[in-house]
């Protein structure tokens, strides 16, 4: 579930770590299912889960969080000014 999740993050945020990330997900899950710690279905429903919770919680967050990481950084005028127009132009 948090390999799931933290691929989702990852893809969100960094388009070069996300499949970095999705390369290396199977692992831990091929490894449960080796040592007989899951069945099949619950290795593939795990990520599958985690990855629906990352991006259903940064659906209504998105916004707030993007406001609040980009206050304190050099390029935060312009990052404002782009999250500004999107509001504008609904």
């Amino acid at each position: 579930m948090v390999a799931g999740a933290v691929t989702a993050g990852l893809f969100l945020v960094n388009r070069r770590l996300g499949p970095v990330a999705a390369a290396a997900a199977p692992l831990p899950a091929f490894s449960r299912v080796y040592i007989a710690g899951h069945y099949p279905l619950d290795v593939l429903a795990g990520p599958a889960f985690g990855a629906a919770v990352a991006l259903g919680g940064w659906l209504p967050l998105r916004r707030p969080l993007l406001a609040t990481s980009t206050e304190r950084t050099r390029l935060a005028p312009l990052l404002t000014a782009r999250l500004l127009r999107a509001r504008s132009h609904r």
